[in-house]
């Protein structure tokens, strides 16, 4: 049974991805523009823990260069798994929260010291550049 939830508990992220639009608002067309398989992403984040907001990974850390992403390269493994479907869609300049329960993030292991087992984070999310590669526009199977 889940214990629960007293004043001022923190709602724990949803099985699946949380899409946001942030404040910065940005005109797209997420059939035409938005990132799809294949494209080559540059994105700056802010992962936090779900239970009190603590940072425990970002990309300024790195001298505010934005991270490199290939959605759905093999090197998409290297990064918890709800970025994938969480970065999909996204335009160029557009910021975005994903919810990322702890099953699709470090699970039961955590990645101690920053990242208890059973974590659930946030990311924050901002599309800095995108290079098309992908497939736009097709319906059915490919």
């Amino acid at each position: 049974a889940e214990p629960s939830r007293g004043r001022g508990a923190v709602a724990r992220p949803r099985r699946r991805t949380i899409r946001r639009r942030g404040a910065d608002d940005v005109s797209c067309h997420r059939r035409e523009e938005g990132a799809v398989m294949g494209d080559i992403l540059r994105v700056h984040y802010v992962g936090s823990l779900a239970a009190d907001e603590k940072v425990v990974d970002t990309s300024f850390k790195t001298g505010s260069v934005p991270q490199k992403v290939i959605l759905g390269s093999r090197a998409m493994a290297n990064f918890p798994a709800c970025w994938e479907p969480g970065l999909q869609g996204m335009c160029k300049g557009e910021r975005r929260i994903v919810g990322c329960p702890a099953d699709m993030a470090f699970g039961k292991e955590g990645q101690m010291p920053f990242i208890p087992p059973h974590a659930d984070l946030y990311y924050q999310f901002s599309l800095e550049d995108l290079t098309q590669r992908g497939l736009r526009g097709r319906t059915g199977d490919l």
